[in-house]
C-alpha cells in the first residue's frame, strides 16, 4: 500500500515539476520495493 501511494505522489510530484522531492520519493519507493522482495528471507 505504501508503495503504491508513494508511486502516486511520484506522479504528482512529475507532473507539477519537483525533481528533488521526485528523486527522494521514488528512492524510499525503491528501498520499500526492495524490502518487499527480500521479505521472505528476513524473518
Amino acid at each position: 500500500m505504501a508503495w503504491a501511494s508513494l508511486r502516486s505522489v511520484y506522479r504528482w510530484l512529475y507532473v507539477t515539476g519537483h525533481a528533488s522531492m521526485r528523486s527522494l520519493v521514488w528512492s524510499i519507493a525503491l528501498v520499500i520495493n526492495l524490502a518487499l522482495f527480500f521479505s521472505p528471507f528476513y524473518g
